[in-house]
């Protein structure tokens, strides 16, 4: 082939490299499905979010422990749950699937739901709702999923005010990880907003420790399962070594206290036995597999409102 030949048959070669370029599409950027149990539609939510709570509803509400200890009307049922009831009308036993709450340094608080929603009837209750002191807001961010809560956070996940989201607060989600992914019920925090919560409970507004005399703590990861019974694991980390073990000895003191009135209530003889409490460095440990006998006898349960009948 001639030097002549061969030019516009690197030219052809050349055009024809540049038409499959721009016929393959650039590759794509998958966004994570989540992040330990936050489902990805929860990474929109605002990152000056403090404390996360997550609870997995069909697990809750399938479970034994949702039959003997939290149904409507019992101490240990989910606030939330109530919450969107009041607000919405929604029935989240029988309507939803998932829930993750949010709150902010200045008490903002958003609620994420997924499940079957009714949108119409949604919107015609939230309309009719009692107003309240803080403006509120409802978004649908898709079909399935809706998140109400302190207006200003709610413009944020639905896109129409721009505001960093939960993927730029690197600390929270290093503590979601630290969840196992198919949690039932979880929560995590960071010490300001532990001791806000503190102060807010406390006769003494400036308290700075968390209630009962425990220390402060710069964060806390709860994780718990209710299948096939309840289990427990507190994860919290002190300002430092001394701190820690102090926490640590506190709780085992309120252990064999609880343990004491076991000649009163049998049901919390092998209590000791079902809550561990270990340390290691200013990280405190609390592993919890308690009874349903142990638990009637540590938490009243008070009388149960009649459980709604499912409606068609």
């Amino acid at each position: 082939m001639t030097r002549h030949a061969k030019v516009p048959f690197c030219a052809c070669a050349v055009l024809a490299c540049a038409h499959v370029a721009l016929a393959t599409p650039p590759p794509r950027t998958v966004a994570p499905a989540h992040v330990g149990p936050l489902p990805a539609v929860a990474l929109r939510l605002p990152s000056d979010s403090q404390v996360l709570m997550g609870l997995s509803v069909r697990s809750f509400v399938a479970s034994q422990f949702y039959e003997r200890f939290a149904q409507p009307g019992t101490p240990m049922r989910p606030t939330a749950l109530d919450e969107l009831k009041r607000e919405t009308g929604l029935d989240g036993e029988r309507d939803l699937d998932e829930l993750v709450v949010a709150t902010g340094r200045a008490g903002e608080i958003v609620i994420l739901a997924t499940g079957r929603l009714d949108r119409p009837r949604l919107e015609a209750a939230w309309r009719g709702r009692a107003q309240t002191a803080s403006p509120r807001a409802l978004a649908f961010l898709s079909e399935r999923t809706l998140v109400m809560g302190s207006a200003a956070w709610v413009d944020v996940v639905s896109g129409k005010t721009k505001g960093a989201d939960l993927r730029t607060n690197v600390a929270l989600l290093a503590l979601v990880r630290q969840v196992p992914e198919h949690a039932a019920f979880w929560m995590v925090g960071d010490g300001e907003a532990l001791s806000r919560l503190s102060a807010s409970n406390a006769k003494n507004q400036a308290a700075a420790g968390l209630p009962l005399g425990l220390p402060p703590l710069k964060t806390i990861v709860i994780a718990g399962e209710l299948a096939p019974a309840l289990s427990l694991t507190i994860t919290a980390d002190a300002s430092d070594n001394r701190s820690a073990r102090g926490l640590a000895d506190m709780l085992r003191g309120f252990i064999a206290l609880a343990a004491l009135q076991a000649q009163s209530k049998p049901a919390l003889r092998d209590l000791a036995g079902a809550i561990e409490v270990t340390t290691q460095e200013t990280s405190v440990r609390v592993t919890a597999r308690p009874t349903n006998e142990m638990l009637d006898a540590l938490i009243p349960r008070g009388a149960p409102s009649a459980k709604p009948s499912p409606t068609p």
